[in-house]
């Protein structure tokens, strides 16, 4: 189909900015040719005003300047979607993948204006999805890729076979969904990145030989390729990490060249030192510079954006960017279908189903029109149609057989040619229509007008002639007068609409109807089932004029499935739903026997496939309400149940590469592994007794009950692809295959596919000069074993910084001595969001994105286990834990909150502020009592400070200078706060007041993005992470506060969260005094929290406190008074026991008790509050208090009570005297008596009474006093004493 249309000029003033300092960029427009420039395809996000398709911006941003109009071509039709681009500079030809039609299509008569362009479509088949064109401008071939049919195509772009269908598949083994594509036609090097379940980037040569796996790490989802021919490197886009990344031919020096977090990265173009990226979330172009150094993903100009245009393709339109050789060998060759370039020259090759005839030089088919095909079969017919009607509906039946015995037909159709293609026809410049252009032959089918005849039944399988060898000879077909059905292309309009036939077909009585078929692709035979219950082989390649079918063999029962073994190559096996046997034929003796004779029969069996390499049938059985899959070994040996339980099963595949059956169950699809027996669901919506299940690459299709129609699923996408007609006329399918040698190739296996091929992480089939070799990697952070399949991470115990990998999924720990990356181990591969390293018990604590819960686990990954759960209050975000307490504090978003978890899992709200993903970062003071966080909502962005039990909220640090508050951490060495703001790239360092900030970085207005995350401090270093970085960044923080980069790897994701430790780290968190005593509990029950004013006690949930401020009404108390009755001179008293009030008298708190006036405790023994009270209690606890009936050198005598306030008289021991005239001792309250030390001295001593350093002789009197400086010994006063 042909659109030809006037380039529509927009008014759409644009400013294309250099910044100043960029890497030598020259803005001489002087210097620059005429033509040059990006060529961009768009997409209007709103589908208001006039949809412009395709723009030429006529600069080279980062190294011009530009402010003008943009011009831009439109499309009546507004489905038109062009996504990928590229350019051949002297053919004036742009290249583009439409979506929305499916095709590759050619723009010819560029021009900087846009005027006066042709458009016309030079394939048609193509699947949607993320297609990428390139151009060999050497040869003039254009490459895409196709990650539904998993191939690579080339085709030829000159004008003289645009129309001619000319195709080469280059590369279509072992790959899964190739995305990324690019070439150097100097080199005669193709690129293209696979983007399935392991991605990788491989290389070959433009013909798809010399195959080389090159980057097989780092890669999440390489989208986007380019070559940058001029420094030998490629450049891609890694969607999922937001990353643009780049390495050298060989895929050495893979290095990061930006990061663009929150991002629809797209596609990517090269001019000299800079890239252009293309943002289809934002609808942006991004200009970066690719210099090693400062400058690497530098901005070179401003955001280049046109609203509401979304930008998707990007091409540089540049002579310099595609030098040529010394000659043009392909105009030496001048081939007869495309020609490829090579590193010395070029190649003719063929497109496919053709040959290169080396006596001529030209190309012959090798098949009668089809090597790939969808075949179908209707009751009458077995008919062909171009393998890619899985994308696109407009390719006609090619019928090779019919049981139909004579044809009348009003109209033949002439001799099959190529297809010729659909183009755009051009219209005045007023308005822009759309025409096809196309032949005017009609399809012709022929359809049955007589009932079936009745069925011939057989009491046993009787084999019938030998099967001829029409592989091995062509059979020259007789003349006929009917039609030869071949691909032709009816008019139509650009969007594909079902038609039926022009011509009513008349014929006569069919021999027999057609239930099912099989095919020896190799040999290129159809096996069919009729419903007289015989199978049939013909050849594949005969005209439907020859008639010819020999007979293999008939069956005793009702034939319900038909399946060729090609891993044997001879038999042929069919099932009998009435008598449930499965039989065997081979197809080259025609000797049959029954496989299942040791067994009992399989009732109801149908869909019979055969699992390829592992010698066994698959088939459904059982009653219509409850239906097996089973599996049956070919030498009849043993059954097993697969799956069980369905209601009804109308379709069966295999996938030999992950070795799973696929069935259709009611209105679901699933797949079941043969191996484990677990079933997946895969889709839903299918049409109940939906049938002719196929697998084809990354389709699957299945044909419609009652209305035929054919639908096709994407299994990368997980959607339906296309839902009508397999033709572009409707056929009352009765089964359905997939014509492709490959598919009964056991080289076409993939290794990796079943279980990763044995490897615990990765498995990727690496390419070495064309030689495939299963090899198991792993992921960032682990490595190989010694074993070679299982992966390892060697987690240090000291001296390290744990980062958050959002992208990776993994938490990746750095080791600061040696730069080395690990990963903690985890089965479950997390989305992780917060991380803490708890140095008291050496655990790491994290939280998970849009998760409410906390987990902890050892460093090496063991003993995982959840710490606590919000439940419905929100999701955690980040934590500090108060290690005086053992309190972990969060952040909350969802319900936005800072909360506490307590040692015993408790979960506390502290306060909300009520807004959503708000609250950011939080770190804790519990010396001062405070915490301090980041909350960023709107205009309410600011760096909190709040005492600990959430009271007290200060906005602390606010400005026009915090935009995106987002880490903080405290130098508790030197008192400082530091705080960063992802929005300007800034950290700051203030006083705990948030007052003498000081900016320590600044990246405002470098151009050099990082989207700082988080910070951490040691008190000599600052750690931060970045969005933006594939590495962490450390900080010296003396000035001039010098950078570096700290566990650098090109696959790190988006860095979020970090945890540092070290053993030497002097930075410890301050102790909070009210809270420190009882474990943390201070003099609270339960949970302690620290304020600046001292402490606050807080209950669990459900409990509130006492009016003592301290004691949670859930929490047992011992009591505060103990009342015990002692008896003291005969009479009986009650006493009262009591505690101090610094006792909580929690359960299992210990406390020392106090005795009532003139009584003393009988234990020197702490008491401990149990569950029944105090332990000691039943046992009397004070007695009254006695002084002792002896003194030093004497003894108290007379009536006396020994108690308290009594005097009474005493006497000395012999040798002794009394001290004093007055021989009376009283005893005081501390049970002793007053004078008892100097009641009694030796005889002839001087006795000296001790005072305030002040001495005494007693003969001398109490007037005397005397100092001295020595000590007294034996009661004598040594020479220097002297009166006072």
């Amino acid at each position: 189909m042909c659109y030809m249309m006037k380039a529509m000029f927009f008014v759409t003033t644009l400013m294309v900015g250099i910044f100043l300092g960029s890497n030598g960029q020259t803005t001489d427009p002087e210097t620059w040719p005429e033509e040059r420039g990006l060529i961009v395809t768009t997409l209007n996000r709103y589908g208001w005003r006039t949809p412009v398709q395709l723009r030429h911006l006529p600069v080279f941003p980062g190294h011009e300047n530009y402010s003008g109009t943009v011009p831009g071509v439109t499309f009546s039709n507004r489905n038109i979607h062009f996504v990928s681009i590229d350019v051949d500079y002297r053919t004036k030809c742009i290249y583009m993948y439409e979506y929305h039609l499916r095709t590759i299509v050619v723009g010819t008569n560029f021009s900087k204006d846009l005027t006066d362009m042709k458009f016309q479509n030079i394939h048609m088949g193509v699947s949607r999805g993320n297609i990428q064109v390139a151009v060999d401008w050497l040869s003039h071939t254009v490459y895409w890729s196709d990650s539904k049919f998993r191939w690579i195509v080339a085709a030829p772009g000159e004008s003289d076979k645009i129309d001619m269908d000319y195709y080469k598949i280059v590369v279509d083994t072992h790959l899964e969904a190739p995305d990324g594509l690019t070439i150097d036609p100097l080199e005669g090097l193709l690129f293209w990145s696979d983007n399935g379940k392991h991605p990788k980037i491989e290389r070959s040569d433009l013909k798809g030989d010399n195959r080389h796996t090159i980057v097989s790490k780092h890669l999440q989802s390489p989208l986007t390729l380019e070559a940058d021919i001029f420094d030998k490197r490629i450049y891609w886009i890694d969607s999922l990490s937001e990353s643009i990344l780049s390495s050298t031919y060989d895929g050495n020096d893979v290095m990061t060249i930006q990061k663009i977090p929150n991002s629809g990265l797209f596609d990517l173009a090269i001019f000299r030192d800079v890239v252009y990226i293309s943002d289809i979330q934002s609808g942006y172009i991004y200009t970066l510079n690719t210099t090693k150094g400062i400058h690497l993903g530098k901005q070179e100009s401003t955001i280049i954006k046109i609203f509401p245009e979304i930008f998707y393709g990007l091409a540089v339109y540049s002579e310099e960017k595609q030098p040529l050789k010394e000659k043009d060998y392909c105009a030496e060759k001048n081939c007869d279908h495309m020609c490829i370039s090579t590193k010395t020259g070029a190649e003719c090759v063929c497109s496919e189903g053709f040959e290169l005839d080396v006596n001529t030089g030209k190309c012959k088919e090798i098949f009668d029109g089809y090597h790939k095909a969808i075949v179908v079969a209707n009751k009458t017919h077995i008919c062909l149609t171009d393998i890619r009607s899985f994308a696109q509906a407009d390719h006609e039946y090619d019928c090779r057989f019919t049981v139909v015995t004579k044809y009348s037909f009003t109209d033949s159709p002439s001799k099959f040619k190529r297809k010729k293609r659909q183009t755009f026809l051009s219209t005045p410049p007023v308005g822009i229509t759309e025409d096809l252009l196309s032949s005017t032959a009609k399809q012709v089918t022929s359809e049955p007008n007589v009932a079936s005849p009745s069925t011939q039944r057989y009491t046993r399988p009787r084999t019938l002639s030998r099967f001829s060898r029409y592989t091995r000879r062509r059979t020259t077909p007789t003349a006929w007068t009917g039609p030869v059905t071949k691909p032709m292309l009816n008019k139509t309009t650009i969007s594909p609409v079902t038609q039926r036939p022009s011509t009513r077909v008349t014929t006569n009585r069919p021999i027999d109807f057609i239930m099912m078929f099989d095919m020896d692709m190799e040999k290129r035979i159809f096996f069919f089932a009729t419903e007289s219950n015989t199978i049939y082989g013909r050849p594949i390649d005969l005209p439907i004029e020859n008639d010819m079918k020999e007979a293999i063999v008939s069956a005793s029962g009702n034939i319900s499935g038909l399946a060729y073994d090609a891993d044997d190559g001879d038999n042929l096996y069919w099932c009998e739903s009435d008598k449930g046997d499965v039989w065997v034929v081979n197809v080259e003796t025609k000797a049959s026997r029954i496989v299942n004779r040791d067994y009992s029969t399989f009732a109801g069996a149908h869909n019979l496939v055969i699992i390829s390499n592992h010698s066994m049938l698959a088939m459904v059985t059982g009653t219509n309400s409850y239906k097996y899959i089973k599996t049956l070994t070919m030498d009849g040996s043993r059954v097993n149940t697969i799956s069980h339980g369905m209601s009804t099963i109308s379709g069966l595949t295999y996938d030999k590469s992950e070795k799973v059956l696929y069935y259709i169950n009611g209105y679901y699809l699933y797949k079941v592994s043969i191996i484990t027996k677990n079933t997946d669901f895969v889709f839903m919506s299918v049409d109940d007794g939906a049938f002719g299940l196929i697998l084809y690459q990354n389709y699957l299709a299945w044909v419609h009950p009652g209305d035929f129609f054919v639908t096709s699923y994407d299994l990368v996408t997980g959607s339906r692809t296309r839902n009508g007609y397999l033709g572009n006329t409707s056929m009352e399918i009765v089964d359905m295959k997939v014509l492709d040698q490959r598919l009964q190739s056991t080289n076409y296996t993939n290794p990796c596919a079943f279980e990763d091929g044995g490897c615990s992480q990765i498995c990727i089939t690496a390419y070495v000069n064309d030689v495939m070799t299963p090899v198991c990697e792993c992921r960032l952070g682990y490595f190989l074993d010694d074993d070679n399949l299982t992966c390892i991470s060697n987690v240090v115990d000291d001296n390290f910084i744990i980062a958050v990998d959002m992208t990776n999924n993994e938490l990746l720990q750095i080791s600061l001595d040696d730069n080395t990356i690990n990963a903690i181990p985890n089965p479950d591969n997390d989305q992780y969001k917060g991380v803490f390293f708890d140095i008291s018990t050496q655990k790491l604590i994290w939280t998970e994105n849009y998760d409410s819960k906390m987990y902890t686990s050892n460093l090496n990954g063991t003993e995982e286990r959840e710490l606590a759960n919000l439940g419905y209050q929100g999701y955690l975000r980040r934590l500090d834990k108060d290690m005086t307490t053992g309190n972990i504090f969060f952040t909350a978003f969802y319900d936005d909150f800072i909360g506490v978890v307590t040692p015993s899992g408790e979960a506390l709200v502290l306060f909300s502020v009520y807004t959503t993903t708000s609250l950011g970062d939080i770190v804790l003071h519990p010396g001062k009592g405070v915490m301090y966080y980041t909350r960023d909502y709107y205009f309410s962005t600011y760096i909190g400070r709040a005492d600990m039990d959430g009271k007290n909220e200060v906005e602390l640090i606010k400005g026009h200078h915090v935009e995106k508050p987002s880490g903080v951490a405290i130098d508790f060495i030197h008192d400082h706060l530091y705080w960063s703001d992802s929005h300007y790239d800034t950290i700051q360092q203030c006083d705990l007041n948030g007052e003498n900030c000081l900016t320590i970085i600044n990246m405002t207005g470098t151009f050099r993005d990082e989207g700082i995350q988080d910070i951490v401090t040691d008190g000599v270093y600052l750690y931060y992470s970045a969005y933006r970085k594939d590495h962490i960044v450390r900080v010296d923080l003396t000035p001039p506060y010098e950078r570096a980069i700290v566990g650098q790897s090109p696959g790190m994701g988006n860095l979020e969260s970090i945890a540092f430790y070290s053993s030497s780290n002097k930075n410890k968190q301050a102790v909070s005094v009210a809270c420190r005593a009882r474990g943390g509990r201070g003099d609270c029950s339960t949970i302690c929290l620290p304020t600046m004013s001292g402490r606050t006690c807080a209950c669990e949930n459900g409990a509130v406190l006492k009016a003592d401020g301290r004691t949670c009404n859930n929490v047992f108390q011992c009591t505060e008074l103990l009342q015990q009755v002692v008896e003291v001179n005969g009479i009986t008293t009650e006493i009262d026991i009591t505690f101090s009030s610094l006792c909580p008298r929690h359960l299992h708190d210990e406390c020392r008790y106090r005795c009532p006036t003139n009584f003393v405790p009988l234990f020197d023994t702490l008491l401990t509050c149990t569950n029944v009270g105090w332990d000691l209690e039943s046992k009397t606890l004070c007695e009254d208090v006695k002084c002792p009936s002896q003194v030093p050198n004497g003894e108290v005598i007379g009536e006396c009570s020994l108690r308290v306030g009594e005097e009474c008289s005493f006497q000395c021991n012999n040798g002794y005297r009394a001290t004093l005239s007055q021989r009376k001792l009283k005893c005081t309250s501390d049970g002793h008596w007053d004078i008892a030390d100097i009641a009694c001295s030796a005889e002839g001593k001087a006795i000296v009474y001790a005072a305030n350093e002040h001495f005494i002789i007693p003969e001398m009197g109490a007037n005397h006093t005397f100092k001295c400086s020595d000590k007294i010994e034996n009661g004598e006063l040594d020479n220097d004493a002297h009166e006072l």
